[in-house]
């Protein structure tokens, strides 16, 4: 006993969507509404139609669809059904009727079977329609007209909301195909409310006539309607199938599964360079026989899950041998329209589209994208393949993976900006749209590594084909090394400028000292004979030659400052421990420096040995702590002096030098809490006479003294300061071996 799982017309909209995910399946939709339309009940054929708007409105994109019959006059259009999508009101009550003579283009149209006209709504002529396409934002029209028996009887309406893209080829195929299979189901309904009144055939007369028959007999119409409908129904639902099956040129097969029989129609046989009646007798071993025996264990797999219900439609590329040997790809899908009493499959029907260009075209491209793959996964250089419509990395080497520090699993899919600093995402998106617009070629940015590690890059991009999409191939250059090449050459270069500038200043400060200290000897010489020749009673005149005394030692000491700046008092190098060096000079400090300062010393852990002139060290340690003073001056605070020793791994590279890699330091280093410099101002600290401190309170050598001292050591001065919060000072004096 066998028993049909044919789905109730109610259920059209809830599998309509699921029968239409692409052009291919428009096919199947109109089968299954021609088997809706076949043997139902003639109240259920405007649901039916309802739904069938619907369908094929969804598969073209349409806004609105409507069925427009001819009245009795041939002069007006009355809609019969209307589906709007949601959003869009209906025009079922507002207008319902269309004066033909007001829209010259569809009246046109109605005289030319098979016909389909696209038409702009600002070009339809001023009527209420019009104003009411206009209202709901109704740009474009699709329109096609019903005949039937070589007669206008009405219009399909499709509606769109913007401009109308076109149709495919297979699409324009198959919209006349729906048109007259809505104009058959129109008419058998007719030939329902109507019946045939003596001298008129049902087929000669229209809507409007049926209406006004239909108010007049309404039990003669039922009688007439049951032997109308039993006569047509065969001959309609065969020509509406044999229309879809030709339009579509698809092959087209019924099986049994359980008997094993098969039916093929002609064109099945055709793709593999057969007619039918070479192929016969046909059964399931007919595709067996063709089919590649690699492909039967997996289609042998899918069939089994169509059969359990696991899947919905049974789908599979595979091969079939064509008659000249030669192997053609086709789409084989399928579905199970009738089964047993115990709930087995038993005839399954389907169709065979050849996609044989399709799968070569895909085959070439897959072929063209491995050897780009191939091409670039081979690059020393990182390569980031991202589409360019969505702006999605869909590839990526491993010079990339090990660039930005994380997996390809963890890179793909995320967007360009997620690749970049969020400071720079407005650069980033109109740098990628101006390489993909092929306007530019290389960009300098930074890639965001893992850990928010900013990588500096130069990026060069090219568009290209990946999978059948438009993409950017990027190739991503790490400069890093090339940016810090460039600051070590700006830095070797500032040094240069310093040294230089300090050489330059140094020879002039010479110079100064040394005629300085040629005037200032026959001063001090006169100054003290003069004293010694004074009598006992002038003690005014004796305080006086003391105050020109005191002047002249307070040069004398600058001068002895500028000799040391110029070199031309050379050190007096001695080995020597360094601590005993810097303990005395903070003894002399003590009693010199404000008593508002504490002086805070960490010397104990440090005992080393270093080759050094311990006068010049004193004066560079006076000369900083003086510093420290002068910065603290107004407050109470804290002098902190460190002495420590230090191993360096690796080279240091300071503003005043550098310092080597395997070697032992000595680090002295004196912090106050002072009021700190600016970066302006340390960049002129070390200049001769440069100073901060008010006019009178300082010469402006002091650190431009330790600097030529600590160079003169081989040793390294820096400075660290902030405005407001202190100044540490570091010298960094090689330990000897």
């Amino acid at each position: 006993m066998l028993h049909s799982e044919k789905k109730p017309v109610q259920g059209i909209h809830a599998h309509v969507a699921a029968k239409m995910h692409g052009e291919r399946d428009i096919m199947m939709f109109l089968l299954s509404t021609a088997n809706d339309l076949m043997g139902c009940a003639v109240e259920k054929i405007d649901l039916i139609l309802n739904d069938a708007l619907l369908g094929f409105s969804r598969y073209i994109a349409a806004d609105r669809a409507a069925l427009y019959m001819l009245d009795g006059t041939q002069e007006h259009l009355q809609m019969h059904h209307e589906w709007c999508r949601q959003g869009i009101s209906p025009h079922l009550r507002q207008c319902r009727t269309l004066a033909l003579d007001s829209l010259p283009v569809m009246a046109e149209l109605l005289q030319q079977d098979g016909a389909v006209s696209i038409v702009n709504v600002a070009d339809v002529a001023e009527n209420p329609i019009q104003e009411l396409w206009f209202t709901q934002g109704i740009e474009t029209l699709l329109l096609m007209p019903l005949w039937r028996d070589q007669k206008p009887i009405g219009m399909v309406f499709f509606e769109f909301m913007h401009e109308y893209a076109g149709m495919s080829e297979f699409t324009s195929q198959m919209l006349p195909i729906f048109v007259q299979m809505t104009g058959n189901a129109i008419g058998r309904k007719s030939i329902k409310n109507l019946g045939e009144s003596p001298g008129d055939s049902s087929k000669e007369m229209c809507a409007q006539d049926f209406n006004y028959a239909e108010l007049i007999h309404p039990h003669d119409l039922e009688f007439v309607a049951a032997q109308k409908e039993s006569e047509m129904e065969s001959t309609a639902y065969q020509k509406r199938l044999q229309q879809v099956i030709d339009g579509t040129r698809a092959g087209i097969w019924q099986w049994n599964v359980q008997t094993g029989e098969t039916w093929f129609n002609e064109h099945w046989a055709n793709m593999v360079g057969y007619t039918l009646d070479e192929l016969r007798p046909l059964s399931i071993d007919t595709w067996v026989q063709l089919a590649h025996p690699l492909d039967l264990e997996e289609s042998h797999r899918l069939l089994q899950q169509h059969f359990s219900g696991k899947l919905d439609y049974y789908e599979f590329e595979s091969r079939m041998q064509h008659k000249d040997g030669h192997w053609i790809w086709v789409m084989d899908r399928g579905q199970v329209t009738t089964w047993t009493d115990d709930g087995k499959p038993l005839l399954m029907s389907g169709t065979h589209m050849d996609i044989t260009e399709k799968r070569e075209v895909e085959e070439k491209l897959r072929e063209k994208t491995n050897e780009l793959e191939a091409l670039y996964k081979g690059l020393n250089d990182a390569v980031i393949i991202a589409d360019i419509e969505t702006r999605k990395v869909v590839s990526c080497n491993a010079v990339a993976e090990k660039l930005i520090g994380k997996s390809a699993d963890e890179i793909l899919y995320t967007t360009i900006e997620e690749l970049h600093p969020s400071d720079i995402l407005e650069q980033t998106r109109f740098r990628f749209n101006l390489q993909a617009l092929g306007l530019m070629k290389i960009v300098e940015t930074e890639i965001l590594a893992r850990n928010d590690k900013r990588i500096p890059v130069t990026i060069s991009s090219s568009i290209i084909e990946y999978h059948g999409r438009q993409c950017l191939m990027r190739v991503v250059q790490d400069i890093s090394e090339l940016k810090d090449a460039a600051e070590k050459n700006r830095r070797l270069q500032q040094q240069l400028e310093n040294a230089k500038k300090l050489e330059t200043l140094g020879v002039l400060a010479g110079g100064i000292a040394h005629n300085f200290n040629n005037i200032l000897t026959p001063i001090i010489g006169f100054t003290e004979l003069a004293k010694a020749q004074l009598p006992e009673q002038s003690p005014a005149i004796a305080a006086d030659l003391d105050i020109v005394l005191k002047s002249a030692e307070r040069a004398r000491k600058l001068v002895r400052q500028m000799m040391a700046f110029s070199r031309q008092a050379p050190p007096e190098m001695k080995r020597q421990k360094l601590k005993p060096i810097i303990r005395e000079s903070l003894l002399f400090l003590k009693e010199s420096l404000f008593s508002s300062i504490a002086i805070t010393k960490r010397t104990k852990e440090f005992d080393e040995i270093v080759n050094c002139d311990a006068g010049q060290i004193q004066q560079v340690v006076m000369n900083l702590c003086t510093n420290s003073e002068h910065a603290m001056e107004s407050n109470k605070g804290k002098l902190l002096v460190d002495l420590k020793k230090i191993y360096l791994k690796k080279p240091v590279k300071m503003a005043l030098g550098s310092l080597q890699a395997g070697q032992w330091y000595a680090l002295l280093r004196v912090c106050d809490m002072g009021k700190g410099m600016t970066k302006n101002e340390q960049k002129k600290i070390f200049d001769p006479f440069y100073t901060t401190k008010e006019t009178g309170k300082g010469t402006g050598l002091g650190l431009s003294i330790a600097y030529g001292i600590i160079k003169a050591h081989e040793g390294v001065i820096n400075i660290v300061s902030r405005k407001d919060r202190g100044t540490i000072v570091s010298v960094y004096l090689p330990i000897a071996h």
